[in-house]
């Protein structure tokens, strides 16, 4: 819709604004809705179990799945505040908080140091830990 509208999102040729349809003298701007993006990179991830990111690797749902099944598994976190909630989340796909702290900088550090402790679950969480969504 954006580019039908003019608008191009495109980093190197970023077009954020476009005329208004009805009064082209006017300029309407893109904004996009920070909370919003956060609960659709959740909801992508859940739905499509697996997203590729080109020259990183693949970003899994699983490896989130995996970072849960641990931390309940030693009775303990490893700094983030991932429970039951996160990963069964379809009650409850309005609370930005769930998918905010899913992708949170704490959980990308633990599946992090997971995989740097050798754990084998772990082994292919780089992309997950450092995609675009951390």
């Amino acid at each position: 819709m954006l580019q039908n509208l003019g608008c191009c999102l495109d980093p190197e040729k970023l077009v954020s604004v476009f005329p208004h349809p009805l009064c082209p003298d006017i300029q309407v701007a893109v904004i996009f809705d920070a909370c919003h993006m956060m609960k659709l990179v959740r909801n992508c991830l859940r739905e499509y179990q697996t997203i590729t990111i080109p020259g990183t690797g693949n970003v899994k749902w699983q490896h989130i799945q995996y970072l849960h099944e641990k931390q309940v598994s030693e009775g303990l976190r490893l700094g983030n505040k991932l429970s039951a909630a996160h990963i069964n989340f379809k009650t409850q796909k309005m609370k930005v908080k769930l998918a905010v702290q899913v992708l949170s900088s704490s959980c990308a550090s633990a599946l992090e140091y997971l995989r740097t402790c050798g754990l084998q679950q772990f082994a292919d969480t780089f992309a997950t830990a450092t995609g675009p969504a951390f």
